[in-house]
């Protein structure tokens, strides 16, 4: 809802998560946020033959190898010191920067935007960029781990945007959720370390008062946008239009007006599991020391 609420600003335009259409979107065809599958998207047609003189699979295959050369997270300490790094890493880092320079720029001319909201959440995928030289700024969204654990949790959930119908979401159990909602936390406590402007958001102040979040999101990376470019965020509810978002969260593909509510998934994942005598502890008691993202472990950029 945060990429769709950024995206209704005047200037602006949201794309989804980007960091998928070259290893999945692309190749599986799968469904826009306009309802189309991406080869008959209009926008992201046009999109591709500005950026690229179409989508030639070609391109697609060699950025998608690109990215697992310098956007996984193994690659994360290689550019934090790239300085150091190889020649062949540098040049990589650089290729793929290119490619994500030129659908950017397609993408903002296409909708006349002067900035493009990609959702991608890997910490990882914004330094890899900005090791390239995109001027990539960064608003952190931290949701209560429980939370994230039990959206994670949850089992045989399709996954709309796919064309096969048997295509459902990932889920993860609450101890590999936490794990990785603790290594976000640290990759993203580095980027700012890296020069890159970052600013945090928590989802429990975006669900209650979304214009007041936004307003000090856009403030805190360098960005602002009058009061009445916000109309949007309203009291209650907010109120988004379709968008050509790809990937990401299946509500993109809901009503234009959707509802706020509180986050109460955590009613879901006790934060003190009860234990009688001689059980052994709840799965979700791993999740307890880190219910609030106030603690990101940071390191120094070189």
């Amino acid at each position: 809802m945060l990429e769709r609420a950024l995206g209704e600003i005047p200037g602006f335009v949201n794309v989804g998560e980007l960091i998928d259409l070259y290893r999945r979107t692309a190749a599986q065809d799968e469904r826009c946020g306009c309802g189309e599958a991406f080869a008959l998207c209009p926008f992201w047609t046009r999109v591709g033959d500005r950026a690229f003189g179409g989508w030639p699979e070609e391109k697609l295959t060699a950025t998608h190898l690109l990215q697992a050369r310098v956007a996984r997270q193994r690659r994360v300490p290689r550019l934090l010191a790239m300085p150091l790094a190889g020649r062949r890493f540098r040049a990589d880092v650089a290729a793929y920067g290119a490619s994500y320079a030129g659908l950017y720029r397609a993408i903002a001319a296409e909708a006349s935007a002067a900035g493009v909201v990609d959702a991608s959440k890997w910490p990882v995928q914004a330094l890899a960029l900005a090791r390239a030289g995109l001027d990539v700024r960064v608003i952190h969204l931290v949701r209560d781990v429980r939370g994230v654990a039990y959206s994670l949790g949850k089992r045989d959930v399709s996954r709309p945007h796919a064309v096969r119908e048997a295509d459902v979401m990932s889920h993860l159990s609450p101890a590999v959720a936490a794990a990785r909602w603790v290594a976000v936390q640290s990759q993203a406590g580095l980027l700012r370390r890296c020069g890159l402007p970052v600013t945090r958001m928590r989802y429990e102040e975006f669900v209650r008062h979304p214009r007041e979040a936004v307003e000090a999101a856009l403030a805190g990376i360098g960005l602002a946008a009058p009061r009445g470019h916000l109309a949007h965020l309203g009291d209650g509810r907010l109120v988004l239009g379709t968008s050509h978002g790809l990937s990401g969260n299946p509500s993109r593909f809901r009503g234009n007006n959707a509802a706020r509510r509180r986050d109460l998934a955590r009613q879901h994942v006790p934060a003190r599991p009860s234990r009688r005598h001689g059980d052994r502890p709840a799965p979700h008691a791993a999740l307890r020391s880190h219910g609030r993202g106030q603690h990101s472990q940071e390191k120094r950029c070189q």
